[in-house]
């Protein structure tokens, strides 16, 4: 399932160096302070190439133990093309991770059939069980969507320094190009002359 709309980032360093750039930002280190926000709450970011760019998962460090880690929800795929030897554009889609969807299920399935033997009116059971799937998959949502954000945020911050660029512009209005009430007129003029063909 996917979380958000995909993201695009243009860079100026060939397709073959951004997972190795990447790799080398996802450990914290004196050299990058400028990134010490992507590693807020004990952030850290698994990136592991794929056929045509690369995949990454983050996770933090829990509340009560900073050894232990989140599980993550999120899963971003990101897709590298190549614009010229030494530019490239980044595709970032972020989606839901079917594992994490599970693991949201299993407390209000099992509260759900923990409730179906009580003899409390079946609209309540009802309403106390939707409740509960509703609040799940909203929670799920929600730290899904914050784990792509920070993964989005993460990809920014790892190519701040280079030279962003922005791929060329459809040209004004002029002779090529017309605006769409140009166009509704010779539409309706070219309607019009092969109709009367027929």
């Amino acid at each position: 399932m996917r979380l958000l709309r995909p993201n695009y980032l243009n860079v100026a360093i060939p397709a073959e160096s951004v997972a190795r750039t990447l790799e080398a930002a996802a450990t914290p280190s004196a050299q990058r302070l400028h990134m010490r926000d992507a590693f807020a709450e004990g952030r850290r970011y698994a990136i592991a190439p794929s056929a045509d760019g690369f995949r990454m998962a983050t996770t933090s460090s829990t509340l009560f133990s900073r050894r232990r880690r989140t599980f993550a929800s999120c899963l971003l795929n990101a897709r590298i093309e190549p614009i010229t030897e030494s530019e490239s554009r980044i595709s970032l889609e972020p989606h839901l991770r079917a594992p994490a969807l599970i693991s949201a299920l299993i407390v209000p399935t099992v509260l759900s059939l923990l409730l179906l033997p009580v003899p409390w009116p079946p609209a309540l059971i009802l309403l106390i069980c939707a409740t509960a799937y509703a609040a799940s998959i909203i929670s799920l949502l929600a730290s899904a969507r914050l784990e792509a954000h920070e993964m989005l945020y993460f990809v920014d911050k790892a190519f701040e320094d280079m030279r962003k660029f922005t791929l060329a512009q459809i040209a004004p209005i002029g002779q090529d190009v017309i605006g769409a009430q140009d166009f509704r007129e010779l539409w309706s003029e070219h309607v019009r002359t092969n109709m009367d063909d027929t």
